[in-house]
């Protein structure tokens, strides 16, 4: 046998062996770039601890998904309509409290439910025995005091509240829209606004553990929707991981392991 021959021979031999390798052990795991997750300063949902790592309530249901599918994870902080649109781009692949829209479905691809929200009410003090039992009477305070109410914006809010935006200019002119919630907090303690909507859970943390919160505002009973949410994922993604994601979540659900996450004491010292 001449070098030539020999060196093809093995050459083979190698290649057999690496496929009886694969066939004994399983497929062989690659490095591959960490899955990019949305977050924010918002507790108890987004935090970091004294470490600075990242945890809350929605962090943490989002790593046990992206662990549980074998994936490495990311987490990065972005304002909420920027992170909207890079996960239309496919620069973040995944977001949590997603409500389900029909703009959205176009670019995300839902998993779960994740949990369900409230959207809550804060006002001054001095309000908080406003009779609130529709929208109706949104534009009717409004109208009455000269002041706006507080949203964000790309926030889905509810359905009769998004068309009533839409569509009608008068209840419209009643909501002033920012950028980031954090700056809806001192124009209701100013008094430049009658309040604001947010998801509850955040609201009744700021309010209860901010001492200037909570000396000068207080959580309306007035809750303007209880909806689901769910992880978005970006549907430029690879549809083998946007698999792995779902049976991950399967898995997590079934185990009842999300309900222990929620079932937490989310108060942050």
């Amino acid at each position: 046998m001449d070098f030539f021959t020999h060196g093809w021979q093995m050459r083979k031999t190698k290649c057999l062996l690496f496929l009886l390798a694969l066939l004994i052990l399983g497929p062989v795991s690659f490095a591959q770039s960490p899955l990019i997750v949305r977050v924010t300063d918002f507790p108890p949902q987004y935090y970091q601890d004294e470490t600075g790592e990242w945890t809350g309530l929605d962090v943490e249901l989002a790593r046990a998904l992206v662990e549980e599918a074998g994936l490495p994870v990311r987490f990065v902080r972005l304002p909420w309509k920027r992170a909207l649109r890079d996960l239309k781009e496919g620069k973040v692949h995944l977001m949590t409290t997603l409500a389900k829209t029909a703009e959205r479905s176009a670019f995300v691809h839902y998993i779960g439910l994740e949990r369900y929200s409230e959207m809550g009410l804060v006002v001054q003090k001095r309000h908080s025995g406003l009779v609130i039992e529709g929208l109706d009477d949104l534009v009717e305070i409004c109208q009455a005091t000269d002041k706006r109410w507080g949203i964000q914006g790309g926030i889905f809010y509810s359905k009769a509240f998004n068309r009533r935006m839409s569509s009608d200019k008068e209840f419209a002119e009643c909501f002033y829209r920012v950028s980031h919630v954090d700056l809806l907090f001192p124009m209701t303690l100013e008094g430049r606004l009658i309040g604001f909507f947010e998801d509850a859970q955040p609201l009744k943390h700021a309010v209860r553990n901010d001492p200037e919160y909570r000396r000068a505002l207080e959580v309306h009973d007035y809750v303007l929707y209880r909806q689901p949410v769910y992880f978005g994922v970006s549907k430029k993604l690879d549809s083998a991981t946007i698999q792995k994601l779902e049976n991950a979540y399967e898995r997590l659900e079934t185990a009842g392991r999300f309900q222990e996450i929620i079932a937490r004491d989310w108060s942050v010292k």
